[in-house]
């Protein structure tokens, strides 16, 4: 009884009289809140997905990051994946894509897809072995020696007279001209075909030269081979050109904006679109981090709602059932739904956003709000069952089980609110909007509710009150209370066992570190980096900075070892 006489006890008694005698004037000051409240949701609540704005811009390994992305002028890239069985139908749809993601510009600032070898195909002889290049010096030589001879015309009465001095007996019985007489019969032969072609009225085509010799056809053959090689790699692709992978680099974005890559993102599938109409054997799948980033916000935001949809229903219906009438529980439920809808403006006014974090809070929000609904409304109805007034038995409700709802709505806050010394900036967010809704919650089922059923009940008699209340509570409570009651050392007992049990499967409890097993797998995007990881061609990578070419050197020994 000394309790009921607190400081606490006392104000809320005091608390209660003033909302009983003055109900509408709480609900109206009530009803403007909430209606401020949904303004702000709807003008101004955003739902981040830029995981930059969830980290600590002082922390060490962010500065890391920021000072890579101005040093290496790097975006994450967004991956077009291309993949058939045919590598020239898989080329033909990669220069497709590229062009179409080029389109994009300025959403786009530059994208990879084919490199240009052109410049390499000017220096093939670089990359042949000496001996292939003695072969191809000794042919260009006998060229030049033929060229050479006093008289000699580069014309048909020319090549013709070189031909009856070169065909002689005399000259090929000696060896040491047939390194002049083998690459003449090459372009002698070679200016007869484009004679016939020009007597027939062909138009000539350029004819390379003939070689003949072992060594200059095997120089050909390697130069065949270099430029074959060339094309195979011209496309970024794997497994001999069945997969083939087209990046895109966004433009420039504002590192601070909410959904920084959702234009992006949009518009890039948009894009691909009609190539995957028009190429439909050609699979062709749009992953990378902004696409993740923007799946990701999309899904979490609509299980949010859904969960919090979900929340609602269920809670609507078993309160309902636990009561035998209907006005009370929805007035509480109403009362909840205006507390959740405050809660969200408090983010805007508080922190301005939700993240992928926070925004789960409205479904938590909502399972201990109606808790607190419900013991204020469970103990006013039994007051009122006992023959008290309206007056008395929110004086009563609010005196005692207000004291029980109060301390645990403090705790309860408190234990959120430490989350904002988070140096995540993401669970710091969640700690304020879950920490400041549990208390709105409580307000609003402290002051809102009993305003509410004062102005409900205010004008109905006393005894049909107290009927309709006594009749109202589930009457399964007291059989639930008869078996506790009646084996409390048997319910201590088993209590015990699951604690037990419990304790020992937490030690195989692990933490996952891989952020992809939070995506729903069924997505585009999720599903193509998970396909590429399988392949052993994972998009995925770490980034280490080094202070030098000496600190570089020191660490790839290391990174090998791994």
């Amino acid at each position: 009884m000394a309790n009921s006489q607190g400081f606490l006890p006392r104000t809320l008694r005091c608390l209660a009289r003033t909302i009983a005698t003055r109900p509408w004037i709480v609900l109206t000051l009530a009803a403007a809140t909430v209606g401020i409240s949904g303004w702000l949701v709807a003008t101004q609540l955003v739902v981040i997905n830029n995981t930059n704005a969830l980290i600590r811009e002082d922390s060490p390994f962010h500065q890391n990051f920021l000072e890579y992305k101005k040093e290496f002028q790097f975006e994450e890239d967004l991956v077009v994946t291309i993949r058939s069985d045919n590598p020239e139908r898989n080329r033909e749809v990669a220069q497709q894509v590229g062009e179409a993601l080029a389109a994009l510009d300025p959403l786009v600032e530059r994208v990879l897809f084919r490199f240009d070898f052109s410049r390499l195909q000017k220096r093939f002889l670089f990359f042949l072995e000496p001996e292939e290049l003695n072969a191809l010096r000794e042919q260009v030589a006998g060229y030049a020696k033929s060229l050479r001879r006093p008289g000699m015309q580069l014309n048909v009465h020319g090549m013709l007279d070189e031909a009856n001095r070169q065909f002689t007996d005399q000259n090929l019985r000696r060896e040491e001209n047939w390194k002049e007489f083998i690459p003449f019969i090459g372009q002698f032969v070679a200016m007869l075909e484009r004679l016939a072609d020009e007597v027939e009225g062909k138009r000539p085509a350029p004819r390379p030269a003939q070689i003949d010799t072992a060594a200059t056809e095997q120089t050909r053959a390697g130069l065949e081979q270099f430029e074959q090689q060339l094309r195979d790699n011209e496309f970024i692709g794997f497994d001999e050109g069945r997969l083939l992978l087209v990046l895109a680099a966004p433009g420039s974005i504002d590192p601070r904006a909410a959904e920084p890559y959702s234009e992006l993102v949009r518009r890039a599938r948009a894009a691909l679109e009609p190539i995957r109409t028009a190429y439909p054997d050609v699979r062709i799948g749009l992953t990378g981090e902004p696409v993740l980033m923007e799946d990701e916000l999309k899904t979490s935001s609509d299980d949010s709602i859904r969960a919090g949809l979900v929340a609602f229903v269920l809670v609507s219906i078993v309160f309902l059932l636990s009561y035998r009438e209907i006005k009370r529980p929805v007035v509480a439920l109403s009362v909840l739904l205006g507390a959740t809808l405050t809660s969200l403006g408090f983010a805007v006014v508080s922190v301005g956003h939700l993240n992928l974090i926070s925004q789960a809070f409205v479904a938590m929000v909502i399972g201990l709000g109606v808790d607190f609904g419900i013991q204020i409304m469970a103990r006013y109805e039994e007051e009122l069952a006992k023959g008290r007034g309206v007056a008395g038995a929110l004086e009563e409700a609010l005196g005692h089980t207000g004291v029980a709802v109060t301390t645990g709505a403090l705790t309860t806050a408190a234990a959120f609110f430490t989350m904002c010394f988070n140096d995540f900036i993401g669970l710091a967010e969640f700690g304020v909007v879950a920490g400041g809704g549990v208390l709105i919650c409580w307000l609003a089922n402290l002051v809102v509710l009993p305003a509410a059923y004062a102005a409900l009940d205010r004008t109905t008699p006393a005894d049909k009150l107290t009927t309709k209340a006594a009749a109202s509570h589930w009457q399964a409570g007291r059989l639930v209370h008869a078996i506790v009651f009646r084996a409390p050392l048997l319910v201590l007992a088993l209590a015990t066992l699951a604690t037990v049990l419990a304790v020992v499967g937490a030690k195989r409890i692990g933490f996952d570190h891989n952020l992809l097993n939070l995506q729903d797998r069924s997505l585009e995007s999720v599903r193509e980096v998970h396909e590429l990881i399988e392949g052993n061609n994972s998009i995925i990578y770490g980034i280490i900075l080094a202070d030098d070419l000496d600190h570089a050197r020191e660490i790839i020994p290391q990174l090998q070892a791994l």
